[in-house]
């Protein structure tokens, strides 16, 4: 059981005790730049019965590009140059020099 804390748009908060027992996210395109996303939680409460929490935002796409490298090291070292780049790098990159590791897929 977790503690969730829901706040509503209109500053009232709901507050209550409760099993998360399901989580879904769905994206709605507006533009090619804009799009809405819907997150739905749906938790069992502890007092019975069901609660579905539903959070929503905008997001918007600034801009998207792609950089060619001819190696890994050129890569890293473009990135570790940007501003707050050396903790990016680490997390794309991995720990040390040339050493492989990190990265999402």
């Amino acid at each position: 059981m977790e503690r969730v804390i829901v706040r509503m748009d209109n500053g009232d908060v709901l507050e209550f005790t409760g099993t998360l027992v399901a989580r879904s996210s769905r994206e709605v395109a507006r533009d090619g730049r804009r799009s809405t996303v819907f997150e739905y939680r749906l938790y069992r409460a502890q007092e019975g019965g069901f609660v579905l929490a539903l959070d929503s935002f905008e997001k918007i796409r600034a801009r998207s590009f792609y950089l060619r490298f001819n190696s890994r090291d050129d890569a890293r070292d473009y990135v570790a140059g940007d501003n707050d780049g050396a903790a990016l790098a680490r997390e794309l990159f991995g720990p040390g020099e040339g050493g492989e590791g990190g990265g999402r897929s």
